[in-house]
């Protein structure tokens, strides 16, 4: 058994209370993903205002911004994405699967910020395209949906790849017991919420099942 370098726990809103997160990560290998949207930010709970999002990457010591819609499509030319690289430790672009500028993301290693790239379909799985160390790969057939995958690609084993898709704790156990590559992390999202806002109790009962010593 092989267990993950660390545990993405993606949606952290204005109901979460950041200290908490903080000592929970103090005591479990947790990286916080925070969701940002121009047009969704501080309207929807999975999206922060502004001014958490910034609040968050000051208080967590291990966090992900993870860009959607316009973000992503522009993260090239907005001012705020720019500033925004150098306070996360990773960024991830949520975009399709064609729609990533491969010359740009070589190049973002100069950043000093890791990029994940989100890919939802097996085999189409870029083991190859991303030649920057810099560059982590995240298989996400789900897309923040909840829904269980039924295959997980395996990647070269110098690499660091992400696996998301309808995990919980109903399953999570099953997954790390036989993960389908050596360095590897979790991305959870949907199955850690309740009525939809971030729930750290269900974070905690995660990170027991995966971590603690049988």
């Amino acid at each position: 058994m092989t267990k993950p370098q660390f545990i993405t726990f993606t949606g952290i809103d204005e109901k979460t209370d950041l200290f908490e997160a903080y000592d929970l990560a103090k005591r479990y290998p947790i990286e916080w993903g925070i969701l940002y949207s121009p047009t969704q930010a501080g309207k929807k709970s999975r999206y922060p205002s502004t001014s958490l999002i910034m609040t968050a990457a000051k208080v967590l010591s291990t966090t992900s911004l993870h860009l959607c819609g316009k973000a992503a499509r522009d993260q090239n030319n907005e001012q705020f994405i720019r500033q925004l690289y150098k306070k996360f430790n990773r960024v991830q672009i949520n975009l399709r699967d064609n729609d990533y500028n491969v010359g740009h993301i070589n190049k973002i290693g100069s950043i000093k910020t890791h990029v994940i790239i989100q890919t939802r379909d097996s085999k189409k799985f870029p083991h190859d395209k991303y030649n920057s160390s810099s560059v982590d790969l995240l298989y996400d057939p789900s897309g923040g949906k909840g829904i269980e995958s039924s295959e997980y690609p395996s990647c070269i084993p110098s690499r660091l790849v992400g696996y998301a898709g309808g995990f919980s704790a109903d399953n999570v156990k099953q997954f790390v017991d036989n993960p389908p590559s050596e360095k590897y992390w979790i991305d959870m999202e949907s199955n850690i919420r309740t009525d939809d806002w971030l729930d750290l109790k269900k974070c905690e009962r995660i990170c027991e099942l995966v971590y603690r010593k049988n």
